[in-house]
């Protein structure tokens, strides 16, 4: 039963079951890009320490109220480039994605995250 109201849900909204299937991929690839640079750092810091910023991050990250700035943040903090964000978030204009880092870099130095 379960099986076929998926397969009738997904037939009738196909571009949101795409949306999120991209989603789901793209959550993936970027938590295994900050796994690997997670263990590239572990080698001469306190695993202790490592764990309390990994912690801060992820509240720091949660408190951000917009789903596209939280995208901007997570490929900024595993290294790709404003153009190289823009082209993975389907901006037009890098202007965009320097505006929302830059917006949310504000609210962090603000307090108000």
């Amino acid at each position: 039963m379960k099986t076929y109201f998926v397969g009738c849900c997904v037939l009738a909204f196909p571009n949101v079951y795409r949306k999120w299937q991209k989603e789901q991929a793209w959550r993936q690839q970027l938590t295994g890009e900050i796994e690997v640079l997670d263990r590239l750092r572990l080698d001469h810091r306190d695993p202790a320490d490592l764990a309390v910023r990994r912690l801060r991050r992820w509240e720091g990250f949660d408190a951000i109220p917009d789903d596209r700035t939280k995208r901007a943040v997570l490929l900024q903090e595993v290294g790709h480039r404003v153009d190289e964000i823009a082209e993975l978030l389907g901006e037009t204009s890098r202007d965009v994605v320097r505006g929302l880092l830059q917006r949310q870099r504000r609210r962090w130095r603000d307090g108000s995250r």
